[in-house]
């Protein structure tokens, strides 16, 4: 058997499973990213960081869903007015306690909290580092 035998041989045993493999490692990161996002979440309530959830939508792709005020959370928003959707007034209760009713409110806006991105790039900054370990140990093997 010659050697380009030998690696064909060698690389079809090292492919056997991978599938499944690849999908079980992209699993275990997708559920340890959503955990360190809803850990990094602000939490008044802790109803958004409840919010953050992995799904697949096939067996190598991976959706991080989040409530829908998540994302001007991570970005902050600008200033702002408010005025009501469904009812005539805006009814809320002031930090003083007082009962507000008003048809528009200025909102000075809100100050980014990131706490999806930081999480997201960490991540493909070790996952580089792990592929390029991959990559060198069955470059090493194959030289073997």
């Amino acid at each position: 058997m010659n050697e380009l035998d030998k690696t064909t041989q060698m690389l079809r045993r090292k492919a056997e499973g991978a599938p499944e493999r690849a999908h079980d490692i992209l699993k275990a990161i997708a559920e340890g990213m959503q955990l360190e996002m809803q850990e990094k979440a602000p939490k008044k309530t802790g109803k958004m960081a409840r919010s953050i959830k992995v799904e697949f939508t096939d067996p190598m792709t991976v959706s991080v869903t989040a409530s829908v005020i998540a994302k001007y959370v991570e970005y902050g928003t600008k200033p702002h007015v408010i005025r009501p959707v469904r009812a005539e007034y805006l009814v809320f209760k002031s930090k003083s306690g007082q009962w507000v009713r008003t048809k528009k409110v200025n909102h000075p806006g809100t100050k980014a909290q990131p706490f999806i991105r930081p999480v997201v790039n960490e991540v493909f900054k070790d996952l580089g580092e792990s592929l390029g370990k991959m990559g060198a140990a069955l470059n090493d093997n194959m030289n073997t």
